[in-house]
This record gives C-alpha cells, sequence and structure tokens, in this order.
C-alpha cells in the first residue's frame, strides 16, 4: 500500500471548512436551546389553565381576584 504523497493543494479549503462548521455549530445550538426552552414552557401552560378553570368553578370570588392580579400585570 502506498504512502500519501503530499500534493502542492492549499489547505486552505479545510480550514474554511471547519470555520464555517464552527459558525454553523453555534446556530444550531441557539435553535436546539429555543426548542428546549418552549418545551419547558409548553407543557406548564395547560395545567395552570385548567387550575385556574377549576378555582372559577370552585371559588368565582378568588377568581375575580386573580383576575385583577393578571390585569395589573398586563398593563404594565
Amino acid at each position: 500500500m502506498p504512502l500519501p504523497v503530499p500534493t502542492n493543494e492549499d489547505p486552505r479549503p479545510l480550514w474554511e471548512e471547519i470555520r464555517r462548521f464552527s459558525r454553523r455549530k453555534y446556530g444550531w445550538a441557539l435553535i436546539l436551546l429555543v426548542l428546549a426552552l418552549l418545551g419547558i414552557v409548553i407543557p406548564v401552560l395547560p395545567g395552570v389553565l385548567f387550575l385556574m378553570l377549576a378555582i372559577a368553578i370552585i371559588r368565582p370570588g378568588m377568581m375575580a381576584r386573580v383576575r385583577k392580579m393578571l390585569n395589573r400585570f398586563w398593563k404594565r
């Protein structure tokens, strides 16, 4: 089996590929981070919605206070 023979090719294309991969790596990491955060938040939202509906059914007075608090929060 013959040994590899050095050629006169410029090694820059390999470095350019490494740089491009490095840039894409950060892009993919950002996308995965956003998806992970959405995965944490989204399952909680339906549970909170059902909890608020249960409070509204059981104690309407308490739900009125929660509604006022949420209105103050959203108007900021």
